[in-house]
């Protein structure tokens, strides 16, 4: 039986309640910036296919965003990519654990506007909940990242959950279309909260 994990902040109404200010970025992937157009095929997705089949790798210090991460992240529902979910992994390394909760933040330039993925997260392999995206934009965010509509999906876990040395944390669209990325970071900081005690691994 699973044990329900990881909390996503959106599904538990807790994204506004719980402190910012002590946050720490570990790494990031991107700009915070409404925008795709440092990462990789960019305003071309038709291309992700050939280029990306076998999926996403992303290694926090040597791969390049503009090379290494694509600007969309397709879905089962889109032909164009097979019909099929993908998975994009970031690989860090630490030299110390976090002493406090983690969060993963997913900042979207859009999604799909009428059938927006569901994406599942994993850090080193313990899964967090499913998340449920918004609706975006039209699909005229595909070529023109002004035509999107911004959102954004945060995720909790604990620092145990991580490991000293490497340490690995996986993104899939496990239903519905495409979303397509601003920014993807990850922070520690986040205070230990009661939920966050009550999380257990799969």
């Amino acid at each position: 039986m699973r044990i329900p994990v990881a909390l996503s902040l959106l599904a538990f109404g807790l994204l506004y309640s719980i402190p910012t200010a002590q946050a720490v970025e570990l790494w990031r992937i991107g700009s915070l910036d409404a925008d795709y157009g440092e990462f990789a095929l960019a305003g071309r997705y038709q291309d992700f296919a050939s280029t990306f089949s076998q999926g996403v790798a992303f290694t926090i210090g040597t791969s390049d965003p503009a090379r290494d991460w694509p600007y969309i992240h397709p879905g089962p529902a889109d032909a164009w990519s097979g019909n099929q979910s993908h998975s994009f992994k970031v690989l860090f390394a630490l030299d110390r654990l976090p002493e406090t909760a983690c969060r993963l933040m997913v900042a979207l330039t859009s999604t799909h506007g009428g059938a927006p993925p569901s994406v599942a997260v994993t850090v080193n392999g313990r899964a967090c909940d499913t998340a449920q995206l918004p609706r975006g934009g039209n699909d005229d965010a595909l070529t023109n990242p002004k035509a999107g509509k911004p959102s954004r999906q945060s995720f909790l876990f604990p620092a145990d959950w991580l490991v000293e040395g490497a340490n690995q944390i996986e993104l899939i669209t496990t239903s519905g279309s495409w979303m397509l990325y601003d920014a993807v970071k990850l922070e520690d900081g986040i205070p230990n909260t009661p939920d966050i005690s009550r999380i257990e691994a799969v």
